[in-house]
């Protein structure tokens, strides 16, 4: 008997080691048990984005009809909603945190501290552009530029004569 086979219980000869091809590519939990798995909520929903961009609609959006929470946005699947405000008061919005409480989630575990945000004011276009405003993509972009000049500039002084 070589080494990559062993008994099993049975006394029946198997292969050990990975799975073949088939077996990964064809096995998962809906495979094993589809009728206990529930539909993916995109299916119903097909528009939703969850680019950067989509988020901060929402998140402006949402807090036009009041005051949210962190779990709000969450719900909303706006999983990184401190860096949403973050980036839209960049722009301009004024969004306070206005407090912090104790929310209790679907699950009933409390959350302790969750941010309370309110749409104070949004900034006007013709203002936007006036105070020199660029958008978050650019300032990104432009924070790349120094490094990548100092790899370059790096590069080029090893480069032989």
């Amino acid at each position: 008997m070589t080494s990559s086979r062993r008994d099993n219980a049975r006394g029946q000869a198997g292969e050990v080691g990975k799975a073949d091809g088939y077996q990964r590519l064809h096995s998962n939990a809906a495979d094993l048990f589809p009728e206990s798995l529930p539909e993916p909520v995109a299916a119903h929903h097909p528009h939703i984005s969850t680019t950067g961009e989509a988020q901060r609609q929402r998140v402006i959006e949402m807090l036009r009809a009041g005051v949210k929470n962190t779990q709000d946005f969450r719900r909303a699947g706006i999983f990184q909603s401190p860096t949403r405000i973050f980036e839209l008061r960049a722009l301009g919005y004024d969004i306070p945190t206005i407090g912090r409480v104790t929310i209790y989630d679907d699950q009933g575990y409390p959350h302790h501290g969750v941010a309370l945000y309110e749409l104070l004011s949004e900034p006007q276009q013709e203002a936007r552009r006036e105070a020199g405003f660029i958008s978050p993509r650019l300032a990104l972009l432009l924070a790349a530029v120094p490094p990548l000049l100092a790899a370059v500039a790096a590069f080029i002084g090893r480069w032989p004569s």
